[in-house]
Order: C-alpha cells, then sequence, then structure tokens
C-alpha cells in the first residue's frame, strides 16, 4: 500500500507532465493568442455556456495554430466541428422555438441560397 504523501507527489507529476504538454501542443494559451470567439463583446452577449463553447473553439485553434493540420491534430478538426454544430445549437435552441422549426428553417435558407 503506497502512502498518501507518494501517491500525492505521483499524481502530482502526472498532472504537471499533461498541463507541459498541454501547453506546448496549444501554445501559452493561458497567457498568449488572442480571442478569436472568446471575446469581450461575445462575453457580453452569450450565455455562459454560449461564451463556453466560445472558449474551447479558441483553444482548438490555437492548438491547430500551433502545431498545423497534422495526425496529432485532427481530433482537433473533429472537436471544432463538433463545437460550432453545438453553438448552433445552443444559440438557436434559446429562443423560443423547437429545433426542429430551426433546423426547417435554416434548410429553407440553404436551399434559397441564403446564408452562404
Amino acid at each position: 500500500m503506497y502512502s498518501t504523501s507518494y501517491l500525492i507527489k505521483q499524481i502530482g507529476e502526472k498532472l504537471t507532465n499533461l498541463l507541459l504538454e498541454k501547453n506546448a501542443d496549444y501554445g501559452d494559451s493561458a497567457t498568449q493568442g488572442d480571442a478569436i470567439f472568446a471575446t469581450k463583446k461575445n462575453m457580453q452577449t452569450l450565455t455562459p455556456k454560449q461564451f463556453g463553447l466560445c472558449c474551447r473553439i479558441d483553444d482548438k485553434l490555437h492548438r491547430i495554430q500551433n502545431g498545423g493540420i497534422t495526425d496529432k491534430t485532427v481530433d482537433s478538426l473533429w472537436d471544432l466541428a463538433g463545437y460550432f454544430i453545438l453553438i448552433i445549437i445552443a444559440m438557436q435552441y434559446g429562443k423560443e422555438q423547437s429545433i426542429e422549426t430551426t433546423v426547417e428553417q435554416e434548410t429553407q435558407k440553404v436551399s434559397r441560397g441564403e446564408n452562404l
């Protein structure tokens, strides 16, 4: 059985290594990089959940900007695709209409050549 002190050190080292790896992958996102979606204006106009999605989008964009589009960052492309879908749902679903109505309206706009 390991002592609590030993386990704290092991977990602390694992967390440190993870943070260093992520910082290398994403760039110094805590202090560097421009906000693209997570802007002050969006913070003032979006809900906390919507703004949280903007922060995640920015993190993924910074990771790709820092490392390029590679086998290592392809998962970030999938994440971005998902986050964009989620932000659309979050913004549209908050209105007083069902998501089915929203999708139908957006589909009609696309078929008319709008929103392109």
